[in-house]
């Protein structure tokens, strides 16, 4: 649910208005997450928008740098004129404190709004004592 603008050439973080977060090493406030319980993590996300190019990129940022990038990938719908798709993931360690967070860069303007589909998600595997 909602909408988010996406300026042209601009990298801008991927809200999640419609969050479901269990807050469990971790915390979440407007499309960043903070982590709580430092350990070994897995993170993954992802974004779809549409738009009438494709050309864009994703990028997981662990405080505030890029830490995983990947080009959107685009293809005709018939709903809606051309899609860009995104997957990323990443795995190390996180720090009590650091934060997680997507942002989404476009090449034209857009609303994303019908097909938005922005997520992620993430666990910790090895827990710090």
């Amino acid at each position: 649910g909602g909408s988010q603008t996406f300026t042209a050439n601009n990298h801008i973080v991927a809200l999640y208005p419609n969050q479901l977060v269990q807050e469990v090493g971790c915390s979440y406030s407007l499309g960043t997450f903070t982590i709580s319980q430092a350990g070994y993590w897995v993170i993954t996300g992802g974004g779809r928008v549409s738009s009438g190019a494709s050309d864009g990129t994703a990028r997981l940022l662990l405080n505030g740098s890029s830490i995983a990038v990947e080009s959107m990938t685009g293809y005709a719908t018939s709903s809606i004129n051309t899609t860009g798709n995104a997957s990323l993931s990443w795995a190390g360690h996180l720090g009590a404190g650091d934060t997680i967070a997507m942002d989404i860069q476009t090449a034209v303007n857009l609303t994303n709004s019908t097909a938005k589909q922005q997520h992620m998600e993430g666990f910790c595997v090895h827990v710090d004592n």
